[in-house]
């Protein structure tokens, strides 16, 4: 029973932090995000392991979001230049 209570605190934290603007990327540390987001619990081995597993996923996703918004701002002001005949 111990163990679904920790995954439940993960996921109550994850879920928390899905739902707020997610500044990071993966070269941020877990310790530095939790921070920002307030997130001081005192928490056991296995729920900070599987919670920083966690944020990294989050960080690879905003890496990613952010990445494909560069390229697609790139592709559309190239489109713009040729359109104009530049």
């Amino acid at each position: 029973m111990k163990d679904a209570q920790e995954s439940l605190k993960v996921f109550r934290i994850v879920e928390y932090i899905k739902g707020q603007e997610f500044p990071f990327d993966t070269h941020d540390e877990p310790e530095k995000i939790l921070d920002y987001f307030g997130v001081d619990d005192d928490l056991t081995h296995q729920e900070r392991a599987a919670l920083e597993k966690e944020l990294g996923r989050l960080a690879e996703q905003a890496q990613t979001r952010e990445v494909s918004r560069l390229v697609l701002e790139e592709a559309e002001e190239a489109s713009r230049g040729w359109e104009h005949g530049c």
